[in-house]
């Protein structure tokens, strides 16, 4: 429809232009620079609003609804995007070993799957080969395009779908660290409580990339982090649930 493919150009204008925009604002200036004219500004605003809170279910266009009234950062989408342009660059990179033109067998699929992704577990990178029907070859690109409405393939949503249960699961892996660290009675976190659990829901990740990912969470800079206070357990688990949290290895015993 019309509001998919607006929600579509928007998306791949932002990915192009200037980072660090509030979705909101940007695409408020997109349709002004677009129609010029408020009253068209205000209509189409209230349309792209509308259809993507009334077709959330859609993995795609929930986030950008999520990210849009502010309950996922910004840095979701962008982690999502990095992640994949990687996979995109991996598997066209293997399918030229076999094909000119791009396609891959759908039984190579797998390996190549699970060498990217190698926390993911065998049923899930089942899942993402099993969304493909029965084809035996498949065209790389064609699985990280969307058609002239914003639809994306069966694979990207599936991709979505499972980002989206892997971040769950992390910040679920936080708090239970939290409990087991601090006890099931404590109400409010410290940083140190927090970066406590981080040992041990993602022992991989280092001291660094944590300090810089709870700077994120608590819109700091890295020298204002020390001096954050206790914080409120709902609240902060809220925060990690909008951010762009990716888990960086295993989870420790």
């Amino acid at each position: 429809d019309r509001c998919g493919a607006q929600h579509k150009a928007v998306v791949s204008t932002q990915s192009t232009g200037e980072h660090g925009t509030d979705l909101a604002d940007f695409l408020h200036s997109y349709l002004q620079q677009k129609y010029q004219e408020d009253l068209l500004v205000v209509e189409w605003g209230y349309n792209i609003h509308h259809s993507c809170g009334q077709y959330r279910a859609e993995p795609h266009i929930g986030l950008f609804y999520e990210t849009l009234t502010g309950d996922a950062d910004d840095s979701v989408y962008s982690v999502l995007c990095t992640q994949h342009d990687a996979l995109l660059s991996h598997l066209y990179k293997a399918s030229l070993k076999y094909d000119s033109e791009g396609s891959l067998l759908v039984k190579h699929l797998p390996a190549l799957l699970q060498s990217f992704y190698p926390l993911k577990e065998g049923t899930e990178i089942e899942e993402l080969v099993t969304s493909l029907s029965d084809s035996e070859k498949i065209n790389v690109k064609a699985l990280f395009e969307t058609d002239k409405d914003g639809n994306i393939s069966s694979f990207l949503k599936k991709l979505y779908s499972q980002f989206y249960t892997e971040r769950a699961q992390f910040v679920k892996d936080i708090h239970t660290s939290l409990v087991s660290i601090c006890g099931s009675d404590k109400k409010e976190y410290n940083i140190q409580d927090l970066c406590k659990a981080f040992e041990v829901a993602d022992p991989e990740k280092s001291s660094k990339d944590v300090n810089k990912l709870l700077a994120k969470v608590f819109n700091l800079s890295l020298d204002q982090l020390s001096s954050v206070g206790p914080v409120d357990r709902e609240l902060l688990l809220q925060r990690l649930k909008s951010s762009g949290l990716t888990r960086s290895g295993p989870k420790g015993i």
